[in-house]
């Protein structure tokens, strides 16, 4: 199992995915597992929704239970679609950790690859964390 599709671990059972992501390969790790939990924050905010939606006791505020449906929908997916851009992300630096380092010469190369990489590798967990904030706002509401 690799990095290449950034659907791959959404396909996966719970079973397989923790399974996976117990195991010694690099991805999934923290990141993803972090965007799959929020998915599912979200998946249980939009179940409450539903489950209010169409009763006669909040006819008075359909219109905003469908905007917060609308909105964990769009939450959802966007968690989801984190859990594969956080493995993709992560791979440049798995790469960049296994450089050689013999040298002087390499082991620059190495700590600017390092860099470069690590900055790349953060930009995804920085939005899993604004997604789930985001998540946490919308159950509250």
């Amino acid at each position: 199992m690799g990095a290449n599709d950034p659907n791959e671990y959404i396909r996966l059972s719970c079973a397989e995915f923790s399974e996976t992501l117990a195991s010694k390969a690099p991805t999934p790790g923290g990141g993803g597992a972090s965007a799959l939990i929020g998915a599912l924050g979200a998946s249980l905010g939009a179940m409450v929704g539903n489950l209010t939606l169409g009763k006669a006791k909040y006819a008075g505020v359909r219109d905003d239970i469908e905007d917060l449906l609308s909105r964990a929908e769009r939450l959802r997916a966007r968690l989801l679609r984190l859990v594969g851009e956080d493995a993709l992300s992560f791979a440049p630096l798995a790469k960049a950790y296994g450089l050689p380092s013999g040298t002087d010469a390499e082991k620059k190369v190495k700590a600017e690859t390092l860099e470069a990489a690590l900055k790349i590798a953060c930009d995804v967990p920085l939005a899993i964390m604004r997604a789930c904030c985001d998540v946490f706002d919308l159950n509250e509401e």
